[in-house]
């Protein structure tokens, strides 16, 4: 699994919990926060759904809201927890 697939996994799971509109190009460097309005209980909303996603759990210590200020924090969170040859399929 490369960037561009975790990358569209994750933009779904975005689009499933009506974070994003199908119809909006989305920028992947901004402020979830602030644009799309996400607050702490959609933000544990998302962590669940991602963790379920991608069939693992989150450490603690990364629930940090810096992992999760944009949509790009969130892919580079999501493959710190893939193993390197997931990657590479």
């Amino acid at each position: 699994m490369n960037r561009e697939e975790i990358s569209n996994r994750i933009l779904r799971i975005f689009k499933e919990k009506e974070i994003i509109d199908d119809c909006k190009t989305v920028d992947m460097d901004i402020s979830i926060q602030n644009e799309y309005g996400v607050d702490s209980a959609k933000l544990i909303e998302l962590i669940v759904a991602i963790e379920s996603e991608f069939d693992f759990e989150f450490d603690d210590t990364e629930l940090d809201l810096r992992n999760y200020e944009n949509i790009n924090a969130v892919v580079d969170t999501v493959i710190k927890h893939l193993d390197e040859s997931d990657l590479n399929k």
